[in-house]
């Protein structure tokens, strides 16, 4: 009986783990921090921005994953060309969590006097964890850690390296594509047969436009379509529409994949402030469907550490 509750809670685990397993969290508001996708975006803009965003998915069900992200990026001094970035990452899901650490370098290729082509490349630390004793089993009268029934935790690390072009015109429109991860890692060196799955590549294509820059209200439609290897459904997209009211409030509403509908909102306080909010709802029943939706929060602070450096409203 105990055997068939631990075989059961895991065969559920690892469901979990396909549905949410992936090599960089989905973020509904992608352009608040484009750089978790794209290295390339770190020297889009010539000045140091700091970033803080949680993303809190499937509140209130048996799969709610967390993610924590920080990044920091800035073009160098004396130079509004070149620019560095860094990104930290911690994800949470069940039993399992992942660690990531990227180093970004871009360099912007002036095309035109409004248009720029930024070229990106990152090197990527991960540390993927899977901790068998939190399935442990109680019945009345024993106990038995899962660790026992399905061998040693799991705790490997790969290095990968990533990159991104990124063409953008600060007041019109911007085109990004990229590629995070080149190289498929795998796990099957751990000697766990439970755990062993692959890593593959993810590719992402975005693009966003602003009508009425000028105006009293922007409109800013967006999309983002990724293509991720390692999944059957291996293709997912999102379609976004935001308004900026006062310039000031980004506020719209977005779609996912047709079966999940998304609120966006990010406040401008000042140039060197800026907040972001969005939830999401799964329209259809079945995973992910009783709960209370997911949610993000994000802080930006951005600010001209170097004398060549200018802080400026943007819409990308």
């Amino acid at each position: 009986m105990k055997k068939i509750l631990l075989y059961t809670t895991l065969f559920v685990t690892c469901f979990i783990a396909k549905v949410n397993a992936q090599s960089d969290q989905l973020q509904t508001n992608y352009l608040f921090n484009p750089l978790m996708y794209n290295p390339a975006y770190a020297s889009v803009n010539d000045f140091m921005s700091a970033n803080l965003m949680t993303r809190l998915q499937w509140l209130k069900s048996g799969m709610a994953n967390n993610t924590y992200t920080g990044t920091i990026q800035s073009t160098f001094p004396g130079s509004d060309k070149m620019a560095a970035g860094l990104q930290i990452q911690a994800d949470k899901y069940s039993i399992y969590s992942n660690f990531t650490i990227k180093l970004n370098y871009a360099y912007k290729l002036p095309l035109t006097d409004y248009m720029d082509l930024h070229m990106g490349l990152q090197g990527v630390f991960d540390n993927y964890n899977v901790n068998y004793n939190e399935l442990t089993m109680s019945l009345p009268g024993e106990s038995a850690p899962a660790e026992t029934a399905f061998g040693a935790n799991v705790n490997e690390s790969r290095m990968n390296f990533g990159t991104g072009l990124y063409l953008v015109n600060q007041n019109r429109f911007y085109l990004s594509a990229s590629i995070p991860r080149i190289l498929n890692n795998n796990l099957n060196n751990s000697g766990d047969t439970i755990s062993q799955q692959n890593f593959k590549r993810s590719y992402y294509l975005s693009g966003g436009m602003v009508f009425g820059a000028d105006g009293n209200l922007p409109v800013r439609p967006s999309f983002m379509v990724r293509y991720d290897e390692q999944f059957k459904h291996n293709v997912s997209y999102d379609l976004n529409c935001t308004f900026l009211l006062s310039h000031v409030l980004w506020a719209g509403v977005g779609v996912r994949d047709l079966n999940t509908i998304c609120l966006i909102g990010q406040l401008d306080v000042t140039d060197h402030v800026r907040g972001a909010f969005s939830y999401d709802m799964p329209l259809q029943t079945g995973t992910g469907s009783n709960t209370w939706g997911t949610f993000e929060l994000g802080l930006s602070v951005n600010t001209a550490i170097f004398s060549n450096q200018t802080v400026q409203q943007r819409y990308f």
